[in-house]
């Protein structure tokens, strides 16, 4: 038992500094952490640190540029997981943080078809069809990201809001027009923030959009580089021009520094860089960027 005992703390130990190289950028050191924190913790014989440990592992291949070794340590722990689901979700979003977008899709898809009460259950459903509807815009596939909503609808008929959402999104971002919906506080912000956008598209006064963009930015600061690109364009649209050049290059710059960790700013960073850059935001960014040297 003692023997267990200390594999276990030192699994513990191996996963933290797993976690804390994967911070610091150092891969390989990562990886050999990774694989000892795995090593340990079957000497402990404990079946749920077992569990966690090979996902650690499945992420640490991943930064370490094995992305098909890392798909394969994935698809061990989803099929002998009880709630497969969250394993998807987690394989999504890490290959859609590293644009292996395909592999992101393919997770996505796998997660919502899983068993397990996480398969419906919670945020799951939604979290693992918005990555996969993220995932086929990035890649320019909107009309399979329409075929794929519908499927969802299908599966999921309880999640209207959901699927109503979706189908705005991709209106928007396809140009066509998108259907108004009423904002609701416990939506997650995204959505909230493609809200915004569609009533933009729909004819809604500038003036009165912003109010709205800077009440939402109170309450969903994780999009916040999204509002700002949308906040720059209304600011244009009002002629407040200079202004509008400033935002555009802060939206810029902050939504490159957060989509590394967030699928919802990465899948919309094109379209804020290339705001930016129609506005000739883009020098002025480069000009601040001279100037702090």
């Amino acid at each position: 038992m003692q023997r267990r005992a200390l594999a276990r703390e030192e699994a513990y130990v191996h996963l933290r500094e797993t976690a804390r190289l994967g911070e610091t950028g150092d891969p390989a050191a990562e990886l050999v952490e990774a694989e000892l924190a795995l090593e340990r913790s079957r000497a402990a014989g404990d079946v749920p640190l077992t569990q966690w440990a090979s996902r650690v592992r499945a992420k640490a291949l991943l930064d370490a540029g094995r992305p098909a070794d890392a798909d394969s340590a994935w698809v061990s722990s989803f099929e002998r997981s009880e709630e497969p689901a969250p394993v998807a979700l987690e394989a999504g979003r890490a290959f859609h943080l590293k644009g292996e977008l395909a592999r992101a899709v393919s997770w996505y898809r796998r997660g919502l078809g899983g068993r397990g009460s996480h398969a419906r259950g919670g945020h799951h459903p939604r979290d693992l069809a918005g990555g996969e509807i993220l995932a086929l815009g990035e890649m320019g596939r909107w009309e399979n990201a329409a075929v794929e909503i519908d499927r969802f609808e299908t599966a999921f008929p309880e999640l209207a809001s959901d699927v109503a959402n979706f189908r705005a999104y991709v209106a928007w971002r396809t140009l066509r027009r998108p259907q108004r919906l009423e904002d609701r506080d416990d939506d997650p912000g995204l959505y909230r923030y493609w809200r915004l956008e569609s009533r933009r598209v729909l004819g809604d006064a500038p003036a009165t959009l912003l109010g709205e963009v800077d009440r939402l930015g109170r309450e969903a600061p994780d999009v916040a580089p999204l509002l700002a690109s949308l906040r720059a364009e209304l600011l244009f649209d009002t002629g407040r021009v200079a202004e509008g050049k400033v935002l555009a290059a802060e939206a810029v710059a902050d939504a490159t520094r957060e989509a590394t960790a967030d699928v919802g700013i990465r899948a919309h960073l094109p379209l804020v860089v290339e705001r930016a850059r129609r506005r000739g935001a883009l020098a002025v960014r480069s000009a601040a960027a001279a100037g702090r040297r």
